[in-house]
């Protein structure tokens, strides 16, 4: 049985776009460890996470090694901007 956050990803994924930026953020970082590579690609060109929440968990270092996009809050304000809509997937 998937868990919430599990089918919230698979929720988000079916509707997302090519042109589409995802940025996980707070415990959404936590995918990263939950072999979402069946799912999608963690290094996306399209694919971000927080810098913060990955900092609060201890995760940059496994980040890093992954090779996945981090971002600073500064950066995820710059991402928002430059789409038109933001949607927040819970």
């Amino acid at each position: 049985m998937a868990t919430a956050q599990e089918s919230a990803l698979k929720d988000c994924l079916s509707q997302k776009l090519d042109c589409d930026t995802l940025v996980f953020i707070d415990a959404g970082v936590m995918h990263l460890l939950s072999g979402m590579t069946d799912q999608l690609d963690p290094t996306d060109p399209g694919v971000y996470f927080s810098s913060e929440d990955l900092e609060a968990r201890g995760l940059v270092p496994f980040a890093r090694e992954q090779g996945v996009q981090i971002v600073d809050d500064r950066a995820t304000v710059r991402l928002l901007r430059s789409h038109d809509h933001c949607l927040t997937w819970k």
